[in-house]
């Protein structure tokens, strides 16, 4: 489950570039343009081709819904510049032994620009800091060089393969899971050096930024 800070829609972090937040109704129409690229649906299980506006509308009702009893943690991505429009999303969701299953997608036209690493290194930052999920996993297919290589950059590695459902393309696929042990995380943040060039720094907005679990999670993340 995710703390109570998580469960209003003002919650967000911010880095650098990105805006992490509660998915909304107006960002239906981006989500269908973009989901809709076939290769977006290629990497993922659960995003049907071709992507609805129905579909949409549904997931955002859904996503809504689960971040609001805290039973996941759905996050739409948007450029700081331009916080209304959605260029893709990530989700956490516990799996109630201890650790989080990692999803993600990022629309093609803001690819190979780093964005998603900016995205998941906030998130986790954010989520050590505050829960007590002590790693998170993600399922990747082999052939998928590009999320391979993101995870890899953050810290992630290989702990087995294992299958997964693909409902929304009707099979199965066998993919590597790809672990982040938070203690691993935590001890790689203390040991880099701040500086000119640090990594992104979440951050909350104001009437949040007073709960003591943020400060511990932000002095966390300042320490990338």
């Amino acid at each position: 489950m995710f703390p109570e800070l998580t469960r209003d829609d003002v919650f967000r972090l911010e880095t650098r570039r990105l805006w992490l937040r509660w998915p909304r109704a107006a960002d239906v129409g981006a989500f269908v343009d973009l989901a809709s690229d076939p290769s977006v649906a290629l990497w993922t299980a659960h995003i049907p081709h071709p992507y609805t506006r129905e579909a949409a509308e549904a997931f955002v009702l859904r996503a809504r819904a689960s971040n609001g009893e805290g039973l996941t943690l759905a996050l739409a991505l948007a450029l700081r510049g331009r916080p209304q429009e959605a260029i893709g999303g990530l989700e956490l969701t516990p799996d109630g032994a201890g650790s989080a299953r990692l999803g993600y997608w990022l629309g093609q036209p803001f690819r190979k620009q780093g964005y998603m690493a900016e995205a998941i290194e906030a998130l986790v930052s954010m989520v050590y800091g505050l829960t007590e999920i002590a790693a998170i996993e993600a399922e990747v297919r082999p052939d998928n060089a590009a999320s391979l290589g993101v995870l890899d950059g953050l810290g992630f590695r290989e702990a087995g393969r294992r299958i997964v459902e693909a409902p929304a393309r009707g099979t199965s696929y066998d993919c590597l899971v790809l672990r982040l042990e938070k203690r691993a995380f935590v001890g790689a943040a203390a040991a880099r050096t701040p500086g000119p060039a640090a990594r992104p720094l979440p951050s909350m907005s104001q009437q949040r930024r007073e709960d003591p679990r943020m400060t511990r999670a932000l002095a966390l993340a300042a320490d990338q």
